[in-house]
């Protein structure tokens, strides 16, 4: 084993095995049933090798941003395309800057890649803190950001998104995660395109058919890249055929469904404020949410927290460090599910 892998955390598959599954954001509802029926369809073509290119998906997805398809890279979720930005732009030994906490995937990918990492600690609100992130971008090879931010739930607002958009070294490649991105228009959030697409340097917009379009379990991501030349490297960067027959079809059938998608999506946020409530009914508190989960403040040190709710069939995961240590993150999941959470939170010691 290389000293890089013998330094990263060990690691452990997420237990999908509970009853009440609140720790993964995975979507509330099923895929649309245009997604079902173009994956039957499709079956009978899995012994054959998928388009490489990705060239019907691109094309539809092309046509609806505004983008030239070949500006669009696919990926087996955002995760890849995380770790395809660092092999492709980040040489050994380089610095990768990246707010903390936030995925983990950011500081994973640049450690295994032997680059050097620096992280900002979020503002207030959870969001990533933009002038901290843009300061540090000086000498940078790479920057993340996701907003709204995981775990937390943290937007960033027009204003400081156009600061850090504007403001992060032009002699670094700047990625902006927006995994979340169907949410956070539900809530008056900036899209990230507008913004980026007046960015002079180099840049990275990722998001995913996981959330919003009910795909989790099929691994669709894409990049949007500033342009072909940005693009063309992560391509060069990623397995030929890293997106399989099935999540190809549906994923475009998942972007044609339009209404299906609002209305989950619309669903979704009225689900997550029925929890902040009910969650504040009972005396906890949750930092502001733009995504399709909470992160709610408890009085037990979320490890103890999390460790308790799984005794009772309740899987939730943790924020962060400092100041995040009573933090669980909480997906936004069915009525009988946040029933079932707030009963197994209920039982909990206060200290």
């Amino acid at each position: 084993m290389r000293d890089r892998t013998r330094g990263l955390p060990g690691f452990r598959a997420p237990s999908c095995t509970a009853e009440v599954r609140l720790h993964l954001n995975e979507p509330r509802f099923p895929p649309s049933p245009r997604v079902v029926a173009a994956v039957r369809e499709c079956a009978p073509e899995v012994a054959r090798y998928p388009d490489g290119a990705g060239t019907l998906l691109r094309t539809a997805m092309g046509l609806r941003l505004g983008v030239d398809a070949d500006r669009i890279v696919l990926g087996a979720g955002s995760d890849e395309l995380i770790g395809l930005s660092v092999v492709a732009f980040v040489e050994p030994g380089a610095r990768c800057v990246m707010p903390s906490p936030s995925f983990p995937r950011y500081r994973t990918c640049a450690l295994l890649h032997g680059a050097v990492t620096q992280e900002c600690a979020l503002g207030p609100d959870g969001a990533p803190d933009v002038d901290a992130l843009v300061a540090a971008s000086r000498g940078a090879a790479l920057v993340f950001a996701a907003t709204p931010n995981n775990p937390t739930g943290g937007l960033l607002d027009r204003p400081r998104l156009e600061r850090f958009v504007h403001g992060v070294s032009p002699d670094a490649l700047l990625v902006l995660d927006e995994a979340y991105f169907e949410f956070a228009q539900l809530a008056g959030g900036p899209d990230g395109l507008e913004v980026l697409g007046r960015r002079g340097s180099p840049w990275l917009l990722l998001r995913t058919f996981s959330k919003a379009y009910g795909l989790a379990g099929l691994r669709v991501g894409y990049a949007i890249a500033s342009d072909p030349q940005i693009a063309e490297a992560l391509n060069r960067a990623r397995g030929m055929f890293n997106v399989s027959a099935l999540a190809q079809v549906a994923a475009l059938a998942a972007w044609e469904d339009v209404a299906y998608a609002r209305a989950q999506i619309e669903a979704t946020v009225a689900s997550r404020e029925a929890l902040r409530d009910a969650l504040s009914h009972v005396g906890i508190a949750c930092l502001p949410s733009a995504a399709n989960f909470l992160a709610a403040r408890l009085a037990l040190p979320a490890a103890r927290a999390i460790s308790l709710l799984a005794a009772e069939g309740v899987l939730v995961s943790a924020v962060g460090g400092a100041p995040f240590e009573h933090h669980i993150r909480v997906t936004v999941g069915t009525d009988a599910e946040h029933a079932r959470l707030l009963a197994a939170l209920a039982r909990l010691p206060r200290t």
